[in-house]
């Protein structure tokens, strides 16, 4: 008889314990994700001047926050998620074979991109290309890079841990002339094409928050 109500309690117990999960991931759909991470990244550079240049040896890093829309919405917007954050990396900029014509300066992105996720349901695996835009702003007085500039790229992970190791191949190009001002004072002109291969991880914040 004792071991009939106990087996009875434990399969109830075990009812309520699997719909207190589906509750919660009804609810994690429900409101989307959000995540939070950096990234560490190889960022070699092309400029073309007055002669053509490049910066191989380069790199930068960067903070991210990406929001993952509620699956509930209709598809393709279930599958699309936004991001967001701040990048810094340094240009080196060759105009002429001229000694001391060159000039080293660090650059601020802000990227806004729209990204198409894409989730293996029997595994962590993660494919997600996205396409945007980043406003460049200079954080030296005499450089001027275009405001603006468009990116491609993809994020390529797999979750581990209590989150997601992604790589981050992207291209990126000014939409206009970029310029920086010459120990004469000259205007100096040029077109920036830019190479990225990041390395970073992410949590999502909400999964966090819950537990």
């Amino acid at each position: 008889m004792f071991g009939a109500f106990f087996l009875l309690f434990v399969h109830a117990r075990g009812e309520a314990q699997e719909a207190e999960e589906a509750q919660e991931t009804q609810e994690a759909q429900d409101k989307g994700k959000l995540y939070g991470g950096g990234a560490l990244f190889w960022s070699p550079r092309v400029y073309s001047g007055d002669s053509l240049s490049n910066y191989t040896i380069n790199g930068g890093l960067g903070l991210l926050v990406e929001y993952y829309l509620p699956q509930h919405l209709p598809r393709p917007a279930n599958f699309l998620a936004v991001e967001t954050g701040l990048e810094f990396a340094p240009d080196w900029v060759v105009i002429t074979n001229a000694e001391g014509d060159n000039y080293l300066y660090w650059v601020m992105n802000i990227p806004l991109v729209v990204k198409f996720v894409l989730q293996s349901s029997e595994s962590n695996f993660m494919f997600e290309p996205y396409a945007g835009i980043h406003f460049n702003i200079p954080l030296a007085k005499n450089t001027h890079p275009f405001p603006a500039s468009f990116r491609i790229g993809s994020h390529v992970g797999a979750k581990i841990g209590p989150g997601v190791l992604f790589l981050d191949p992207q291209f990126s190009m000014d939409f206009g002339d970029s310029s920086v001002t010459d120990l004469s004072g000259t205007q100096r002109v040029y077109r920036r094409y830019m190479f990225y291969l990041g390395v970073g991880y992410k949590y999502d914040f909400f999964q966090l928050i819950s537990r």
